[in-house]
């Protein structure tokens, strides 16, 4: 500042003029790019700006093997709206506060259900399904916004809108019920697998010296070492005749509550005994279950959680899809 004093007075007007010039010319160039970024940010703060990423829904497309569990949780949790509402619903006339609180949370749980069978993508052989599904969820969520309402203000209820209420329920479970029957029959997986086991007799597998049992396994699961039972079946002698039979037939019947069941063939060869197993109802395709003779206990025990080591490890069922 010294220095600047000492200079002649033309010079430092000289000098101020050039910076007050280009002070101006920096605010100027400067004002607009400052505006425009407010007024994007004001703009974006009320809807005006970039979208705002949209909140992820609970089930968005889903694969075809994930696509059966995915609606059976939905359907189970519809359902069980629903039928809450319509139990409140046939009390009218006893109807409390709390009652009619729970028919809205039913009410809106069913849309919040039904927003989310919206962004499903079904697979191509479950469409017929998914047409018959989405249609019952949105009658059932109907049924219990239309129950709230006219809980809600008894004077509006009329006969034809108890018609209306009623039609809704029943032709959402008659859609459910063809729904559930083609879902069955499209994720009906079967499966299949044959192994000779050397060195054995069909009389001896099951000549009753110790306890067996054949056991279907679950699919294998990251960090799951031993997958449960899903499907098993005893290897007990037949009466009078273990010392002679070369054949056997046994069925396999699920085991916690998989659905799966089949037949296991065991057959004397040249070779040894030839087991060929076959399963149906099995939860998806394109899968691998792990197949075993157990020895030292029986079906009942491995349902228990109490099996027995494996004795003869057989060829794993291939399921397909």
């Amino acid at each position: 500042m010294p220095r600047f004093k000492s200079l002649p007075l033309s010079l430092r007007v000289l000098i101020l003029t050039v910076a007050v010039g280009a002070l101006l010319v920096l605010v100027a160039i400067n004002i607009p790019a400052i505006f425009a970024t407010t007024f994007e940010r004001f703009s974006g703060f009320l809807g005006g700006g970039e979208p705002q990423q949209a909140s992820t829904p609970e089930y968005t497309s889903t694969p075809e093997n994930d696509y059966v569990s995915v609606v059976k949780d939905l359907q189970t949790k519809s359902e069980e709206s629903s039928n809450d509402s319509d139990d409140r619903f046939s009390r009218f006339d006893s109807l409390t506060s709390n009652d009619l609180k729970k028919m809205k949370t039913d009410s809106d749980n069913l849309k919040d259900y039904l927003n989310q069978v919206d962004n499903l993508d079904p697979p191509e052989k479950y469409k017929s399904h998914y047409d018959l599904f989405r249609s019952a969820i949105d009658d059932l969520y109907q049924a219990t916004e239309l129950a709230y309402s006219l809980a809600s203000d008894p004077g509006s209820v009329t006969k034809s809108r108890l018609d209306e209420y009623r039609s809704y329920v029943n032709r959402a479970n008659s859609n459910l019920e063809q729904a559930d029957e083609i879902l069955e029959r499209e994720s009906n997986f079967t499966g299949s697998s044959t192994t000779t086991i050397e060195g054995v007799t069909v009389a001896q597998l099951f000549d009753g010296s110790k306890k067996r049992y054949i056991n279907v396994h679950a699919k294998a699961k990251e960090g799951e070492a031993h997958p449960p039972g899903i499907s098993c079946a005893d290897l007990t002698p037949a009466s009078g005749s273990a010392t002679r039979e070369t054949s056997r037939e046994v069925d396999l019947t699920p085991s916690r509550d998989s659905g799966v069941s089949g037949t296991a063939t065991f057959q004397d060869t040249d070779d040894g005994v030839e087991v060929k197993l076959d399963i149906q109802g099995a939860p998806e395709g394109g899968v691998e279950h792990l197949v075993h003779i157990h020895e030292g206990a029986t079906c009942q025990d491995d349902r228990n959680d109490q099996g027995g080591a494996i004795e003869f490890p057989l060829n794993s069922v291939k399921v397909e899809g």
